[in-house]
C-alpha cells in the first residue's frame, strides 16, 4: 500500500492512496546442458483517486538455454499487459491511469566460442507493443483525448565480438540495426549503429565498463546521427554493493518515434545487520525525440528513493520506501513533483526441488 502526493505529476494533482497485490511463480528445470524457466505474474491495483483507473496486469515469460559443442543457444518469449503509469513513466513521460500497454516480446541469441579468448554473439529481438483504453490524458491539469499513443513493431539484430585481452580485461565490438514500424500514420524509422567497449576488473571487488559509438536514425523525411555509450562502475564488499552509471541509447517509444535516452543511476544496497538492510537510489532520465522534421520533444524525469528492508523470517520480508519524483514533459513547462510513502510485505517460500 502507498500514499502519493501527486500520482500523475500534474499542476493540480490530488493526493491518493493505493493498494497493490502481486503474485509471482517461477518454474524451472535445469540439466547439465540445458535449462528452462516459466514465470507467470498477476497483479492488481486499486486507487482512491478517481483520475487513476483501477488496473489489473498479467504477464507470462518463458525462456530456455541449451549447449551444443562450443555454442550456446538461448531464447525467450514474453506477453504482458501493464498499466501505462508503471510502464512508460521513465521512458516517454506518458501519464495516464486508464491506458494499458500490451507487449509481445521475443528474443533469440547464439553465442559461439572460437577459442578461450574469442567468441561471437548474434541476437535477434522483436517487440510488438499495442495501446488500449486510450480515453483521457491529464496534461498539466487539463483533460485531452489521447491520440498520441501509437502501437509499434520493432525488430532488431545485434552482433557482438568479444576478445579477452588479459585475465582482467575484455574488448567488445558490436553493431546493431533495427526498424520501428508504427501502427498508425507515422513513418517508419531505421535505427543502426556500432560501438566499441572495454570490461575491466579493477580488483576482486570492483569492475568498470566503458563503451562508446555512433548511431544513425532515419525516416523518409530526415536523418540524424549521434553518439551512444555507457560508463558503469560497480563495487561489491562484504556488506553491500555500490553502482554508478551514465548511458545514452536510442529506443522505441509510445509516441511512434525513436527517442534518445540519457540516463544516470547511482545506487547503494547496504546490509546493516543480519536482518536489516537499506537501499538508496538516484535515477535521472532525459529523453529527446529523434528523426522528426519539427522541434523534438524533451522529457525530464528524476527520482530519489530510500528503502529500509526487514527480513523478519527466512520467508517474510517487510520494506518501507520513501521516494521523491520530479517531472517535466517539455522544456518550457515547470517541473512537477510529488512524494510517495510505500509499505510492502513479500512472502517468498523456499524453492521446492523435484527430481526423478
Amino acid at each position: 500500500m502507498d500514499h502519493d502526493s501527486n500520482r500523475l505529476l500534474t499542476r493540480e494533482g490530488q493526493a491518493s492512496e493505493a493498494g497493490f497485490l502481486q503474485l509471482d511463480l517461477t518454474l524451472q528445470r535445469a540439466m547439465p546442458d540445458s535449462a528452462f524457466t516459466i514465470h507467470p505474474r498477476l497483479g492488481w491495483q486499486r486507487f482512491t483517486d478517481d483520475s487513476v483507473r483501477n488496473a489489473d496486469s498479467q504477464s507470462l515469460e518463458a525462456g530456455g538455454m541449451w549447449k551444443e559443442g562450443n555454442s550456446v543457444y538461448s531464447g525467450q518469449v514474453a506477453y504482458a499487459r501493464d498499466n501505462l503509469l508503471n510502464s512508460e513513466l521513465a521512458d516517454t513521460g506518458i501519464f495516464t491511469g486508464g491506458s494499458r500497454r500490451t507487449s509481445k516480446i521475443g528474443n533469440f541469441s547464439w553465442t559461439h566460442d572460437f577459442s578461450d579468448r574469442n567468441n561471437l554473439q548474434a541476437q535477434l529481438s522483436y517487440t510488438d507493443a499495442q495501446y488500449e483504453d486510450q480515453n483521457v490524458l491529464l496534461f498539466f491539469g487539463f483533460p485531452f483525448e489521447l491520440r498520441n499513443l501509437y502501437g509499434y513493431r520493432y525488430p532488431s539484430v545485434t552482433l557482438t565480438q568479444s576478445h579477452v585481452i588479459s585475465p582482467r580485461t575484455t574488448l567488445q565490438v558490436s553493431a546493431y540495426a533495427g526498424k520501428l514500424m508504427p501502427s498508425e500514420d507515422r513513418p517508419d524509422s531505421d535505427n543502426y549503429g556500432a560501438q566499441i567497449g572495454f570490461n575491466r576488473a579493477l580488483s576482486s571487488r570492483s569492475a568498470l565498463t566503458i563503451s562508446a559509438g555512433v548511431s544513425r536514425q532515419s525516416t523518409d523525411f530526415s536523418s540524424e546521427t549521434g553518439y551512444i555509450g555507457r560508463l558503469e562502475l560497480t563495487r561489491t564488499d562484504a556488506l553491500g554493493v555500490w553502482h554508478a552509471s551514465i548511458a545514452r541509447n536510442v529506443s522505441a517509444s509510445a509516441l511512434g518515434v525513436l527517442v534518445r535516452i540519457d540516463e544516470a543511476v547511482l545506487s547503494l544496497d547496504q546490509r546493516l545487520t543480519p536482518r536489516w538492510s537499506t537501499r538508496l537510489g538516484l535515477h535521472g532520465v532525459l529523453t529527446e525525440d529523434v528523426g522528426l522534421t519539427g522541434d523534438p520533444s524533451h522529457t525530464r524525469y528524476e527520482r530519489a528513493d530510500a528503502s529500509f528492508i526487514w527480513q523478519t523470517t527466512r520467508t517474510w520480508k517487510l520494506t518501507a520506501t520513501t521516494s521523491f519524483t520530479r517531472y517535466r514533459r517539455v522544456d518550457d513547462q515547470p517541473l512537477f513533483s510529488g512524494w510517495t510513502a510505500l509499505l510492502a510485505a513479500v512472502w517468498t517460500p523456499r524453492p521446492t526441488l523435484m527430481s526423478r
